[in-house]
């Protein structure tokens, strides 16, 4: 009668362990979605509409994206259209610990924080897989991606321990696309 009992007890916890886990999972499921989200341009099914830079590599522009307590997160950059004097695309990738990033871009009546408000550091350190920025062609904080013509890339982040990240990126005669995944 006891080895009885022991058994329905070791397998109600084997059970009850494996409820507990697929638990888990689902619920983190819920918080991170499976698929990717856009950062830069959209894409709708297979249609992907990017953004466009031309001219010299002087503009910049910040693609802001809050991590919601993700520890893990990609970003696949995808240049959907490059003309042939398309020469490079210069990035960087940024973290704060600062809440809310994606922030108004002057002052409101709410006395939030504002764009320029937002301190922002180097995230190069917290890349994963550091042998895809040197087929990138690397520079000090600035990921310059030579001759990017119908070619995609994927920087893996790890060990992210603060509140968002952003690409600041500037291109020319380039369309770009690129989204995110959080973990």
């Amino acid at each position: 009668m006891k080895k009885k009992t022991i058994l329905v007890l070791i397998g109600l916890a084997i059970i009850g362990t494996i409820g507990f886990l697929y638990k888990e999972k689902s619920m983190g499921a819920m918080i991170y979605p499976a698929t990717f989200t856009n950062l830069i341009g959209t894409r709708t099914a297979s249609t992907t509409a990017g953004v466009g830079w031309y001219g010299n590599l002087a503009a910049s522009t910040t693609y802001p994206f809050a991590l919601g307590g993700a520890e893990d997160a990609t970003i696949v950059f995808n240049a959907t259209a490059a003309s042939t004097s398309a020469s490079t695309i210069h990035f960087s990738v940024l973290g704060s610990v600062d809440p809310n990033c994606s922030t108004a871009t002057t002052s409101t009546s709410y006395n939030l924080m504002t764009k320029a408000q937002v301190r922002w550091f180097d995230a190069m350190p917290f890349i994963d897989n550091a042998a895809v920025i040197s087929s990138f062609s690397n520079g000090t904080s600035t990921i310059v991606w030579d001759n990017p013509i119908q070619i995609q890339r994927a920087i893996h982040f790890t060990d992210l321990n603060f509140e968002c990240l952003s690409v600041e990126m500037n291109a020319s005669s380039t369309i770009v696309h690129a989204s995110y995944k959080l973990k």
